[in-house]
C-alpha cells in the first residue's frame, strides 16, 4: 500500500500522468497515475515501479533503455552505470 500522496504533474490539459507517493518504508518517489489504483489518500500499485530517477550534469550523456512517452520519461543508464527515470523534454539529441 502506498500513502501520503504529495503532488501530482499534469498535462497541459489537466490530466494527471503521475503522482508522488511515500510507501510504508517512508521512501518517496514519482508513479504513473496508470500504476496506480486508489482509495482515498491511499493507492496500491498496480505493477512494480522503480522510482530511481537520474540526477546528471549538463552535458552528461545518458543512453535510453526504454521510452514512457505516456509520462514523459525516459528509463536510461549514465555513463557510471546508474540506472534511473530522465524527463524526455531535458534531453537533447547526441551524434556519440
Amino acid at each position: 500500500m502506498l500513502e501520503a500522496f504529495k503532488e501530482k504533474a499534469t498535462d497541459r490539459e489537466g490530466q494527471v500522468l503521475r503522482w508522488e507517493v511515500t510507501n510504508k518504508k517512508g521512501e518517496r518517489g514519482w508513479v504513473p497515475e496508470r500504476y496506480l489504483r486508489r482509495q482515498g489518500k491511499s493507492a496500491i500499485a498496480t505493477t512494480g515501479y522503480d522510482t530511481t530517477t537520474l540526477d546528471p550534469s549538463e552535458g552528461d550523456v545518458l543512453t535510453v533503455i526504454e521510452e514512457d512517452t505516456e509520462s514523459g520519461w525516459v528509463w536510461c543508464h549514465d555513463n557510471t552505470g546508474n540506472l534511473g527515470w530522465f524527463a524526455i523534454d531535458h534531453l537533447a539529441q547526441s551524434d556519440r
